[in-house]
């Protein structure tokens, strides 16, 4: 797990997989195709959505994209 925070990790990973589900993959959000690329608009808040972010700037910076 990539996440900052060592209670992030241990909370996550000790999650069962219908809340994991509920608040890491089922974002309410709509995708839009343009000409050279895709945006997605986040259609409701929850508080995980600034851990997925912290998740996907670090992912980012360590460079496995």
């Amino acid at each position: 797990m990539m996440m900052h925070l060592k209670r992030d990790r241990v909370e996550y990973i000790r999650m069962e997989f219908p809340s994991f589900l509920h608040r890491l993959i089922l974002i309410p959000c709509h995708v839009m195709r343009r000409a050279r690329s895709i945006t997605i608009r986040l259609l409701g808040y929850q508080p995980t959505v600034d851990r997925l972010f912290s998740i996907a700037g670090t992912i980012e910076r360590v460079g496995f994209t």
